[in-house]
């Protein structure tokens, strides 16, 4: 199993750790759920690295295991396009040329966003995703908040600040303004190969 090449790279005012298995440019892009880290993929990276002998880049977006800016309270509703747009300054910070996006739930969301705005994949492979908001998400989420010890005890183990990014991600999911969220009229504008898993 290879170890990663981490670094911390600045993307305005954005902090992010990166990390890369593998040599030269990424291209597989690794995108963690609504409360993932880098650290959470576990073997995952390396194992793609490993098998396939490509690049593979994961990142902890802002917020997320110790990169910054640490939340203040709920994202705004349009979070996740404002993450599509970090990404793409990501991939052109560090040369990646046609990457595969990967991205599990809230960072399949993100992929998709990006590849409908600003183009540029070999592909995305979306686990989970979400294109509109679904009640039973809401309600899921709403109960985690009712008592959310247990989960950001088990957040506290990858992330600097476990409470904040709880609060930003479960705030925002159970918004008044995130309801109508659905990014499913622009996803026609989605030239790459698309591979969805749901289930």
């Amino acid at each position: 199993m290879s170890e990663p090449r981490v670094h911390r790279t600045e993307i305005g005012r954005r902090s992010l750790t990166t990390a890369v298995w593998g040599d030269g440019r990424p291209e597989i892009v690794l995108l963690h759920d609504g409360l993932g880290s880098v650290e959470q993929w576990r073997d995952v990276p390396s194992a793609i690295a490993d098998r396939t002998g490509r690049t593979v880049l994961a990142y902890d977006r802002a917020g997320h295991g110790s990169s910054t800016p640490v939340p203040t309270g709920p994202w705004p509703a349009r979070w996740l396009h404002h993450e599509a747009t970090a990404l793409s300054q990501l991939l052109s910070r560090l040369g990646a040329e046609r990457p595969l996006l990967v991205g599990h739930s809230d960072g399949g969301s993100i992929a998709l966003l990006h590849e409908a705005t600003s183009g540029g994949a070999s592909g995305v492979l979306t686990l989970a995703a979400h294109s509109w908001v679904e009640p039973r998400c809401v309600d899921a989420i709403a109960d985690m908040r009712r008592d959310p010890r247990r989960v950001i005890a088990g957040l506290s183990r990858h992330h600097a600040h476990p409470v904040a990014v709880f609060e930003a991600w479960s705030g925002v999911w159970t918004s008044e303004e995130f309801r109508t969220w659905d990014i499913r009229p622009q996803l026609g504008a989605v030239s790459a190969p698309v591979w969805v898993v749901q289930g």
